[in-house]
């Protein structure tokens, strides 16, 4: 497990959020948190991956920007997780 080559990047403006997790993540160089607004952050500071999983906000223009921002950080042929509420939902879900 250990051994294992993966980085890990997490992108959020919360940084209490940030803080809290900061505290249980091992330090091993594999996990990096950055503190940045989704909307202002430059793609070059996340770097390239095969695999993104991204948790938009449920409206179009957030949506939009995650993907643009995703597809910026995905190798050709990656991989592209969203997490997306389905048809009808319930907007205070």
């Amino acid at each position: 497990y250990n051994k294992m080559p993966q980085e890990f990047v997490l992108i959020d403006r919360n940084g209490p959020l940030l803080e809290d997790i900061r505290k249980t993540v091992e330090k091993n160089g594999r996990f990096k948190i950055v503190e940045e607004d989704i909307f202002t952050i430059d793609t070059k500071q996340i770097g390239n991956f095969h695999s993104v999983f991204i948790d938009p906000p449920w409206y179009s223009n957030h949506y939009l920007h995650f993907m643009w921002t995703a597809a910026q950080c995905l190798e050709v042929g990656g991989y592209l997780g969203v997490s997306f509420p389905p048809v009808n939902t319930r907007p205070g879900i």
